[in-house]
């Protein structure tokens, strides 16, 4: 038994000097058998982490990836957050260019979508694979546009495009009925086409402030 052979010495310099002692006096099989022990170890670590992980979401409803620098999401954890019937979807500052691939095994379930300070440039007509969004946080993201393909978000409640670089109130928007808040701060809007709020009947909160806008005299008469 090699335990018995152990010296003071080593023992006293911790766990990996430990290891590495009993290493040096084990076979080549009892070593491969101590390896595999460990590679098993570490999977059933993986998996209970990744059912604590599970629980977690589900107990929330929410899956947040937030402030990790991904440029990627991995599709195995949408498909987590699917099965776990995820709501909450939170992106925001990290180094996204698209919206994840994948994204739309959470269409029958994700209400609020959270992309906000990544550098996504425009917004992917894919993003008519989430009908049910109540809730789209664009923010910060470089846009100067919005995909026709917004028409299919007919729950829409709510749409943050604050700190984008749009230069007017894009057309897409018109076409969402159930919008009830816009917000459209710190653009470069100049004019404000009053036909486009006129088609948004449940609108009551519309933010335009530090734009370029010289009047709001049609703005305000929709108001």
């Amino acid at each position: 038994n090699p335990m018995r052979s152990l010296r003071r010495d080593i023992i006293a310099r911790g766990t990996t000097s430990i290891l590495k002692y009993l290493r040096s006096r084990l076979s080549q099989e009892q070593e491969a058998d101590v390896e595999a022990q460990s590679a098993q170890s570490q999977a059933a670590d993986a998996l209970r982490d990744a059912a604590v992980a599970k629980a977690a979401m589900s107990a929330s409803s929410t899956l947040d990836l937030s402030k990790r620098d991904m440029t990627l999401v991995d599709s195995a954890t949408l498909h987590s957050a699917a099965e776990a019937g995820v709501t909450r979807l939170v992106l925001s500052r990290n180094k996204l260019q698209d919206i994840p691939a994948d994204i739309d095994c959470l269409a029958s379930t994700l209400q609020d979508l959270d992309l906000s300070f990544n550098t996504l440039g425009c917004l992917s007509p894919a993003i008519a694979l989430l009908p049910n969004l109540v809730v789209l946080d664009l923010q910060r993201n470089g846009l100067r546009s919005l995909p026709a393909e917004l028409i299919v978000l007919q729950q829409l409640r709510e749409l943050n495009l604050a700190y984008n670089q749009l230069n007017e109130v894009p057309h897409a928007v018109g076409s969402l009925p159930a919008l009830e808040t816009l917000v459209l701060h710190d653009n470069q809007i100049a004019t404000v086409d009053a036909a486009t709020l006129t088609t948004l009947p449940m609108l009551s909160c519309l933010d335009l402030s530090n734009n370029a806008i010289d009047r709001y005299a049609d703005c305000l008469s929709w108001c």
